[in-house]
């Protein structure tokens, strides 16, 4: 059972760390191409999907840049920001050895996940500039860009 538990454990890091990088990666794409004055739909779009796929594994906050760049954030740590992405680590939980734990590799803090599959809920997005956990978060409309989603705050937020 543990070991089960344990391998579970490891790939939601490698999943996790998956989307990361492939929405840190998206985002230069997407600003490379939107410097040159031209509309990144396909690339946003395939980004919006990653953001709803890490979404399902780990409660997540999102913003967008200025630049069309989004940042995302689990906890209190930024998991991508601009084009690069922070990896998580699966290692022995020095509180019982037999157990394997999420931590940041950046600075060795616990990683707090908080499985979507389970809690039914959708990312928050808000306004460029940083994420605000407390705040009404809001979805960017980009011009051509012609799949929305419904946000659907947490429990105990109250829209503005």
């Amino acid at each position: 059972m543990r070991r089960n538990l344990n391998q579970q454990v490891t790939a939601l890091a490698d999943e996790i760390n998956a989307y990361a990088r492939e929405i840190a990666g998206l985002n230069l794409q997407i600003k490379q191409v939107e410097l040159n004055g031209e509309r990144a739909n396909d690339l946003r779009d395939r980004r919006d999907l990653l953001l709803d796929k890490l979404s399902e594994v780990a409660s997540i906050q999102y913003s967008e840049s200025q630049t069309g760049e989004v940042s995302v954030y689990l906890g209190s740590h930024e998991l991508v920001f601009g084009t690069t992405a922070r990896t998580i680590v699966a290692g022995p939980d020095p509180a019982d050895t037999t157990m394997t734990k999420l931590t940041w590799q950046v600075d060795g803090f616990d990683v707090r996940v908080v499985q979507r599959r389970q809690a039914q809920g959708r990312p928050r997005c808000a306004r460029p500039g940083p994420a605000r956990p407390h705040a009404q978060a809001r979805r960017l409309r980009h011009p051509g860009h012609h799949q929305r989603r419904q946000h659907h705050p947490p429990p105990g937020l109250r829209p503005r």
